[in-house]
C-alpha cells in the first residue's frame, strides 16, 4: 500500500512543466479521481484527467498538448501502469499507481489546488 492518503479524488495546478522553461507562465491542471461519465461508470476506477479543448469538434483532446506528452513521458519512465483511454484520460491499474503519479506531480512542483 502507498504512504499517501489513499482518499481521493484531488485536484492539482503546476506552473509550467519541468525541463521546458518556455513553458513557465502556463499553469497545468491534474485531476485525479473518479471520473461518472467514463465507462465503466462505477466510480472505483481512478483517473488521471487534463484540461480538454472547450471548443466544438475538440471534445477530449487535451488544451494543452504539451501537458499530455509530459504525462505519458512520466507514466513510461516511472512505470505506472494507466492506460490512455482518450487525449486527456488515463485510467489507473490500481490505486497505488494513481498515488504514484501523485507523487511524481508534487516532486515535479504541483500543488494541491
Amino acid at each position: 500500500m502507498t504512504d499517501l492518503n489513499p482518499l481521493f479524488p484531488r485536484r492539482y495546478i503546476m506552473r509550467g512543466l519541468p525541463g521546458r522553461p518556455e513553458m513557465e507562465k502556463t499553469a497545468y491542471e491534474f485531476y485525479i479521481g473518479p471520473l461518472h461519465y467514463v465507462p465503466p461508470y462505477d466510480m472505483t476506477s481512478l483517473y488521471l484527467h487534463i484540461p480538454e479543448m472547450t471548443h466544438r469538434d475538440a471534445e477530449g483532446r487535451p488544451r494543452f498538448p504539451e501537458q499530455e506528452a509530459w504525462v505519458n513521458g512520466m507514466l513510461a519512465r516511472h512505470g505506472i501502469d494507466a492506460d490512455g483511454i482518450w487525449w486527456s484520460h488515463w485510467r489507473f491499474a490500481t490505486p497505488e499507481g494513481a498515488a504514484s503519479f501523485e507523487r511524481v506531480l508534487l516532486e515535479s512542483g504541483a500543488s494541491p489546488m
